[in-house]
């Protein structure tokens, strides 16, 4: 199945939420952070992944990664381009949360390296996003370099 991957969009904003509330993610301020989302679309042009960034001045946090029916090689590409976003953004490093191994493996590849909750940056340490996820079993953190990727 042919899929299309593109910046979203004002237009997108209530497609997004919709989508995102069957997965019990939280929204706040995803108007304010639109344009860090990146959308996937099928052939027909219908919502079946996103995922974004939430900046904090340089540095961003990757929210809201969801893909349905993806393949290993789908998210990798997905998250290639949300490096190559975070780049054209001017973002100097990428943070993710993950509470599973295959989600590990999958970022490990990209060059993210796992860090102690004590090592992040406290702008992230002391966020909300950061704060109502520390309760899950398993949570670990993950960063990215931006810098050393080409444009």
């Amino acid at each position: 199945m042919q899929k299309t991957i593109r910046q979203a969009q004002a237009k997108d904003l209530d497609q997004i939420q919709s989508f995102l509330r069957k997965t019990e993610l939280e929204m706040n301020e995803l108007k304010k952070w639109l344009e860090y989302y990146l959308l996937v679309e099928d052939a027909s042009g219908k919502l079946i992944g996103t995922i974004g960034i939430h900046p904090f001045d340089k540095i961003g946090l990757l929210r809201s990664l969801v893909l349905s029916n993806a393949n290993a090689e789908e998210i990798l590409y997905l998250l290639q381009q949300t490096i190559k976003m975070a780049k054209d953004k001017n973002l100097e490093s990428l943070y993710c949360m993950i509470n599973n191994q295959n989600a590990a493996q999958l970022f490990s590849l990209l060059g993210f390296d796992r860090i102690e909750k004590t090592e992040l940056p406290k702008v992230l340490k002391t966020s909300n996003a950061v704060a109502k996820i520390s309760t899950v079993n398993n949570l670990e953190f993950m960063y990215y370099s931006i810098r050393s990727v080409d444009k």
